[in-house]
């Protein structure tokens, strides 16, 4: 498999001392019958890990996908129109033009996912099993672990937007968040040419 993810694999009722199969050991074949999400906010990164995800993780055979875009605005929003957005949905709950506005946007990055996928599976249709979802939500984290813990997901793919800090290895801050509170693999694709991969096992957790 390609080297440019991180993958973190969780198990229930599975400690640190015993062993624990990542992704990095697993092949196309043993992740079939899957519930993939894949997280879009119309970014580029975004794009490219539902693209990895298709090369690495999906079979259109058995698969489920799910194509999830969570948020307000999309990338061309201005910073002062999305701190307004986000306080009149925080405080007063969202307006009509701001929730129309959140779907329009959300739709068209749900149409540019579901594009890609049909390209690249056009001589698979019949066996193609996609759902597209919108979540209206100003906290990105949280509505992706939440939506992956309801859909009983087995893998979670986001794009790595690349903002890291002088280790190379940082995250952002919905990725890191979702890391660390979904109950599944998340995987996070970065689009560099110079990448490095990252295994970890996530604490047991006592249900």
């Amino acid at each position: 498999m390609s080297s440019n993810i991180f993958a973190y694999k969780y198990k229930r009722g599975i400690g640190r001392d015993r062993e624990i199969k990542t992704l990095q050991t697993k092949t196309k074949e043993s992740l079939s019958m899957k519930k993939v999400i894949v997280a879009l906010d119309g970014s580029d990164h975004s794009m490219y890990a539902l693209t990895w995800a298709m090369d690495n993780i999906i079979d259109a055979r058995s698969d489920i996908i799910m194509l999830l875009a969570v948020g307000i605005f999309n990338q061309e929003s201005s910073p002062l129109e999305y701190y307004a957005a986000t306080r009149n949905i925080l405080d007063n709950g969202p307006t009509e033009a701001i929730r129309k506005k959140t779907e329009d946007n959300a739709n068209e990055i749900l149409k540019r996912g579901t594009s890609i996928i049909n390209e690249r599976y056009a001589h698979e249709q019949k066996y193609l099993n996609l759902e597209c979802h919108v979540r209206l939500n100003d906290d990105a984290g949280t509505t992706i672990t939440e939506f992956a813990k309801k859909t009983d997901a087995d893998v979670i793919v986001l794009g790595h937007r690349g903002t890291s800090t002088s280790d190379g290895d940082a995250v952002g801050s919905v990725s890191q968040y979702c890391l660390h509170s979904a109950a599944c693999t998340v995987v996070i694709v970065r689009k560099e040419s110079k990448v490095k991969e990252k295994m970890e096992v996530k604490p047991e957790v006592i249900l």
